[in-house]
C-alpha cells in the first residue's frame, strides 16, 4: 500500500535519477542531448532566476515553448521553485492564448524570443530561455530550497476549462494517496466554460 510518506513529486523523481545515473543520458531533442546532471544543473539555474521574480508556492507559470530541451527544463525549473506551471501550446490562436493567460492569472510567462513576438498583450513577466540564457545561466547550480500543473481541459464549442493537479497526483502509483510535501491544493476545477451556446 502506497503511504504519504512514500511518495514523491515528480521532481524529486528526477533528482533521484539524477543521483543515480548523473552521466546518463537524459533528453535527446532536434540533434541536442544532455545528461541527468546537465538537466538538473539547467534547471536548478532556471529555478533561481524565476525564484527572483516572486515564483514560489501558489505562483502559475505559463510554459509556451516548442518542443524541446528547453521545454523540459523549463518545467523542471518551475517546479524546483515551488510553482505551478501553465503548460500553453505555442500553436494556439492568439485569442485562445490570452483567454489562458488572463484565466489563469499567469505571473510569469516562460517562452522564445520567436514565439514572444506573436503573444497577445498580457500582465505576466517574460521570461525568454533563449534571449535570457546569458542571466539564466549566471545563477548557480545548486539545488534552490524549495504544485502542480493547470492543463486546459478542452471542450467543443466551449470555453476551455483549466484543471490544478497536484504533483503528488502526477506521481502516484496507487490509490489516491497524495504527498502534502508537494504543497499542492487538491485536484479541482479551475475554470469554467459554458457552452457555445451563450450570447
Amino acid at each position: 500500500m502506497t503511504t504519504l510518506a512514500s511518495l514523491r513529486c515528480m521532481h524529486e523523481l528526477i533528482e533521484e535519477q539524477v543521483d543515480r545515473t548523473p552521466d546518463a543520458i537524459a533528453l535527446v531533442s532536434a540533434g541536442e542531448e544532455i545528461t541527468y546532471r546537465q538537466l538538473d544543473a539547467r534547471a536548478n539555474r532556471l529555478a533561481r532566476h524565476l525564484e527572483r521574480l516572486g515564483v514560489g508556492p501558489e505562483v502559475l507559470v505559463g510554459i509556451s515553448i516548442e518542443r524541446s530541451v528547453d521545454m523540459v527544463v523549463a518545467a523542471f525549473g518551475v517546479l524546483k521553485a515551488g510553482g505551478a506551471y501553465v503548460p500553453i501550446d505555442p500553436a494556439y490562436p492568439k485569442k485562445r492564448l490570452g483567454f489562458i493567460l488572463d484565466d489563469a492569472k499567469v505571473r510569469v510567462l516562460v517562452t522564445q524570443e520567436s514565439l514572444a513576438r506573436d503573444l497577445p498583450n498580457h500582465r505576466a513577466q517574460l521570461v525568454s530561455v533563449d534571449a535570457d540564457r546569458e542571466a539564466i545561466e549566471a545563477e548557480s547550480e545548486v539545488k534552490p530550497p524549495g504544485v502542480a500543473d493547470r492543463i486546459g481541459d478542452d471542450e467543443i464549442k466551449a470555453a476551455p476549462a483549466g484543471v490544478e493537479l497536484e504533483i503528488g497526483e502526477q506521481c502516484r502509483t496507487e490509490g489516491k494517496a497524495r504527498g502534502p510535501e508537494c504543497g499542492a491544493t487538491s485536484g479541482r476545477p479551475a475554470a469554467s466554460g459554458r457552452s457555445g451556446s451563450e450570447k
